[in-house]
């Protein structure tokens, strides 16, 4: 059974707030855990999330475990983000992976994907608006260190203070989500 996503905060001060690694055969012997909790450097607070692909033999991640979503709603994802090295959106994903209903069985159908020009050692944050069509029912909320297909690659991410809500309706262009969360966040919206 799911949960809700109506909107989530996750800050990792005190747990992993429900997400997990993902993405490997239980087979593999992991020199240390896909995620866990971390005071490494922090963007804020005493301590962060850490995600790590450190095997050649699979593509670990971290995901949120698929929670229902109103259809046809657009939701902002945005967070903080850091690398062990230089990283484009050719080697890290953050996004939600979508499920619809067909005969009463949850059935994939499609990934959203934030942009994201540039992750450095550096804390950069990351936002982005996420469309779900009107037959989308719940989705995975996900963050890929490394790409499915280029197993060999291994890397590092930390994540602090990532948010998930509905978007509010506002009277500017949606692209300008900076502008919107600044607006939000003064209560002028």
């Amino acid at each position: 059974s799911s949960v809700c996503l109506s909107a989530e905060k996750w800050d990792f001060e005190s747990d992993l707030g429900g997400w997990r690694g993902w993405g490997m055969d239980r087979e593999i012997t992991r020199p240390r855990p896909i995620v866990e909790l971390t005071a490494d450097n922090p963007k804020s607070g005493k301590q962060c999330l850490v995600i790590r692909d450190d095997v050649t033999e699979g593509a670990p991640y971290a995901n949120y475990p698929y929670g229902e979503i109103k259809p046809g709603v657009q939701y902002v994802l945005k967070g903080w983000v850091r690398s062990d090295v230089e990283r484009d959106q050719a080697n890290t994903y953050i996004g939600a992976i979508q499920m619809k209903e067909i005969d009463g069985k949850p059935v994939f159908a499609g990934v959203n994907f934030i942009p994201i020009n540039k992750i450095t050692k550096e804390w950069t944050q990351f936002s982005g608006i996420l469309e779900f069509g009107g037959d989308i029912k719940a989705v995975e909320l996900m963050i890929r260190p490394t790409i499915w297909n280029q197993n060999n690659d291994k890397a590092q991410l930390w994540v602090d203070d990532i948010e998930f809500r509905p978007l509010k309706a506002v009277s500017f262009e949606k692209l300008d989500i900076k502008r919107y969360d600044i607006l939000e966040s003064t209560g002028t919206v």
